[in-house]
């Protein structure tokens, strides 16, 4: 019997910690931190009234920048993100439901009653690992629109 030590410690891995990998993809990450960072600038733009005096973009220089164009600007923008950001979770939850789907398609549960235990009390493992997998999700996904609406809002009341 091999030694435990002697396995990869990728071959280690238990399913639970492949169960709770972020189900996002890049993609998805970049959108919710651009959303969180824009979403953000709006917050202290309407709240604080943290405004720029210049900006330099391109090449470009821009003094006395008019604060109601910047409003609606930066309100767009969070806006732009909002949607790409839902977009891309709706398309990351439709990937997973495939992968899944197809995985256990066409599964069946084994005749030999130990092997039929051993998959029965996986199962019920995995059905309380879902739980706490579609709190973090939720998580994942509420705050950031919560925020990005609440700027949009904010921004739209300054003007």
């Amino acid at each position: 019997m091999p030694d435990s030590t002697d396995s990869k410690p990728e071959d280690r891995v238990s399913k639970e910690a492949i169960f709770f990998q972020s189900p996002w993809t890049e993609e998805t990450r970049k959108t919710k931190r651009n959303l969180l960072l824009a979403a953000t600038a709006g917050l202290a733009a309407s709240a604080a009234g943290i405004m720029p005096k210049e900006i330099n973009a391109f090449g470009l220089k821009v003094e006395d920048i008019d604060q109601t164009a910047f409003l609606i600007l930066l309100s767009l923008v969070i806006g732009y993100l909002l949607v790409t950001f839902m977009l891309a979770v709706y398309s990351d939850f439709m990937r997973s439901y495939w992968d899944e789907l197809n995985k256990f398609e066409s599964f069946v549960l084994p005749e030999d009653d130990a092997l039929r235990d051993l998959v029965l009390s996986q199962r019920r493992v995995v059905q309380r690992l879902k739980g706490v997998h579609i709190v973090r999700v939720a998580v994942d996904v509420a705050i950031p629109v919560i925020v990005g609406i609440m700027a949009i809002i904010w921004l739209i009341c300054k003007l």
